[in-house]
């Protein structure tokens, strides 16, 4: 992942469990949420979610927040921004899968 995307999106999605859950998140509902409806779906603290999606300088470095690193793109609907997840994040979605997938430990059939 860090050849295709770079060491900021790598550190990113590597540094905090919670971000790349959120962008597995957008990429099996490839449609604009708020914040609220995410953190609702998911059962987070909305702060956390801000967080993540837009970083918000205090658990969550600003420079890493999903949006800033163009893995979301946004739009502001009836007042309250909405997120998408873009074609990069898409991929990096895919790779990030595919990574866990890789790690996690398999059962043997016995």
């Amino acid at each position: 992942m860090i050849r295709v995307f770079g060491p900021k999106v790598y550190y990113a999605l590597h540094d905090s469990k919670l971000r790349g859950d959120v962008l597995i998140f957008f990429k099996n509902n490839p449609f604009y949420l708020t914040i609220n409806i995410i953190s609702k779906s998911m059962h987070i603290d909305y702060s956390n979610i801000r967080g993540v999606v837009c970083g918000d300088g205090g658990n969550y470095s600003k420079d890493r927040g999903l949006a800033r690193l163009g893995l979301l793109a946004s739009k502001k609907t009836r007042g309250e921004k909405a997120y998408i997840i873009s074609q990069k994040g898409f991929k990096a979605a895919e790779l990030l899968e595919k990574e866990r997938e890789s790690t996690c430990p398999t059962r043997k059939n016995e």
